[in-house]
């Protein structure tokens, strides 16, 4: 089975003097994981009565919209 997830390349950067590894964003994961998170949290919105279940709703709503940002 081929996966279409591009390989992750690590590199090594120096930053204030020290060694950091940095990684590339793997953009189908993060677009997957934002489009799930903002599907979930709105549907718990429109059917829930709970207010704590509505409040989970936006929290997961609110993470899709701050990882679609970065």
């Amino acid at each position: 089975m081929r996966r279409f997830v591009p390989k992750r390349q690590s590199r090594n950067v120096i930053k204030q003097g020290k060694e950091v590894e940095e990684e590339e964003v793997n953009y189908p994961w993060r677009i997957g994981v934002c489009s799930v998170c903002s599907f979930v949290g709105l549907n718990l919105l429109a059917w829930s009565g709970n207010l704590f279940i509505r409040l989970v709703g936006i929290a997961l709503a609110s993470c899709s919209s701050n990882l679609g940002d970065l």
